[in-house]
């Protein structure tokens, strides 16, 4: 759906908040996107309680760069 708001206030498009604070743009992740992002960490952590930190950190570290490579 298209809704037209003014950029002071804001809008979402594509996993990013695009907002004019102060006169500057700002680009920054969505509220929803970090959720989601945050939820599937968890998951990840709790499906691996018990595995090495090892293997954690394996398991973690595609997720964890793929979304800052994405929200860079």
């Amino acid at each position: 759906k298209t809704v037209i708001t003014h950029i002071s206030d804001g809008f979402d498009f594509l996993g990013q908040n695009i907002r004019r604070y102060n006169g500057k743009l700002l680009i920054k992740p969505s509220n929803n996107a970090v959720k989601a992002f945050l939820k599937k960490v968890r998951t990840i952590v709790k499906e691996n309680k018990t595995a090495t930190q090892d293997l954690r950190i394996r398991k973690l570290n595609p997720v964890i760069s793929g979304w800052n490579n994405y929200h860079r």
